[in-house]
């Protein structure tokens, strides 16, 4: 009887711990690739019904580990007005001085997300982050040199483990994608030579994987017609008679579509913009047509676009045609291929001390920082009224840092987000800055919390 009674509490106890875990699977939002609402994927804030989610300043890979928290680095959100602006709340002091203080504030995620690798996308009712590894190895040691893709259900609160890259300290590049209203994302892996395509849903399923990869690039654009192939490159074919150059391959998220575009030829892929491939190749920059249809392309006599593969530039369409915005001996310079030729257009020369670096476009205008301060220059639309507008227009005082080790500055609803480091606490947060023309040049604005 003693025995029946054990067996039957056995049995009890594992019927209950099964209903436990049943019970504490959690509830997960369904999985879509909805941008409705959604503005500025894949940065250092994004904006969605109402908030504004940002990444508040940075701190050091190596403090993950923080129990707590996370104040400096993790991800908080800000309420917006109909406008689009950040509400605040005004009160005065004793001696009638305005004080503004963000009228609703909230942490999201407490990790640290402002790092190299940190990234923010919304899709449908997730949100999508990345964050140093902190699991450990055998000998205690934390694994930060690794990274974690994540999300957040913004409805049910769970946050899910999506992907952990495999070595520490790689180099590498990332983009969500979506193909046929499923959801992708796709992560090469420099040092390890690895594109991977995982299909998100409750559970993340391996859709493609190709070892051995030289290089790796994704469309920098968004929405429906962002161009949703994935573009590779391989070691030329010991088995073939061309042995030289890279083989340069496409291939859809979900695996289908694999196709050899070109070999022979020592190419480098650079980006897709505006429907073509760009890529440079003895020592200059051209594109190839890829919405032709054309199963392969021949590398190096498609249209060229400048004929140097510049440090300093940015790829753009302008009136239908792609150009590039470089900075190089000083001049700040438009080019632009058209009918066969390269037309160049030197919008300013500026002081050989000066030290451009480009952040991207608003509108007509293109934002740069010289030693660090936010300027900005028309190069479109240019005409006998505006011509002024193509000298450096100073947009604040403070100096904003740079993206070599930090999430890069970017763009959002007519304003400037970067990375500020206080020269009091010596802590670094984030900041705005408005790029309409300022009537009297000031600091920048503070967006988040202090520690």
């Amino acid at each position: 009887m003693k025995k029946f009674f054990k067996t039957l509490f056995a049995f009890t106890l594992c019927f209950c711990t099964l209903l436990s875990f049943t019970a504490c699977k959690p509830n997960l939002s369904t999985t879509t690739a909805d941008t409705q609402n959604v503005t500025s994927n894949g940065g250092i804030s994004v904006r969605k019904d109402g908030y504004l989610y940002f990444v508040n300043g940075t701190k050091a890979v190596s403090d993950a580990d923080i129990g707590g928290n996370v104040v400096n680095g993790g991800i908080y959100r800000v309420k917006l007005d109909d406008n689009g602006e950040i509400l605040y709340d005004t009160t005065t002091d004793d001696d009638g001085n305005e004080i503004k203080t963000i009228h609703e504030i909230q942490p999201v995620v407490n990790k640290l997300v402002g790092f190299k690798y940190g990234s923010l996308n919304i899709f449908g009712d997730f949100l999508y982050y990345t964050t140093p590894n902190t699991d450990v190895n055998k000998s205690g040691d934390m694994l930060t040199g690794k990274v974690e893709f994540r999300r957040y259900d913004l409805v049910n609160k769970v946050d899910q483990m999506l992907y952990v890259t495999k070595a520490s300290d790689d180099v590498l590049s990332f983009n969500f994608v979506k193909q046929d209203d499923k959801l992708y994302l796709c992560v090469f892996e420099k040092n390890s030579a690895t594109l991977t395509s995982l299909l998100i849903g409750d559970k993340v399923k391996t859709a493609f994987v190709k070892k051995e990869v030289k290089s790796a690039i994704f469309s920098e654009e968004e929405g429906t017609n962002a161009d949703k192939y994935m573009y590779f490159t391989l070691s030329y074919d010991k088995k073939s008679e061309l042995k030289r150059g890279v083989r340069v391959y496409k291939v859809l998220p979900d695996g289908t579509g694999e196709d050899l575009l070109s070999e022979g030829k020592d190419v480098t892929l650079l980006t897709v913009k505006a429907g073509r491939l760009i890529y440079a190749y003895d020592s200059a920059v051209y594109s190839a047509n890829i919405t032709a249809g054309d199963d392969s392309l021949v590398f190096g006599e498609n249209d060229i676009v400048c004929s140097k593969n510049y440090e300093n530039i940015i790829f753009l369409e302008v009136d239908e045609k792609l150009s590039v915005l470089v900075y190089e001996d000083e001049v700040l310079r438009l080019i632009t291929w058209d009918n066969d030729k390269l037309t160049y257009n030197n919008l300013h020369e500026f002081d050989s001390e000066d030290e451009l670096a480009f952040i991207g476009t608003d509108g007509d205008f293109v934002v740069y920082t010289i030693a660090k301060k936010v300027y900005k220059s028309r190069f479109k639309n240019l005409t006998e009224e505006n011509q002024d507008e193509k000298m450096p227009i100073q947009l604040s005082l403070t100096e904003v840092i740079d993206a070599d080790e930090l999430m890069a500055p970017e763009i959002v609803n007519g304003y400037l987000y970067g990375f500020v480091t206080n020269e009091t606490t010596s802590k670094t947060y984030l900041y705005r800055i408005s790029l309409d023309k300022p009537d009297e040049v000031k600091a920048a604005e503070f967006i988040g919390i202090a520690e």
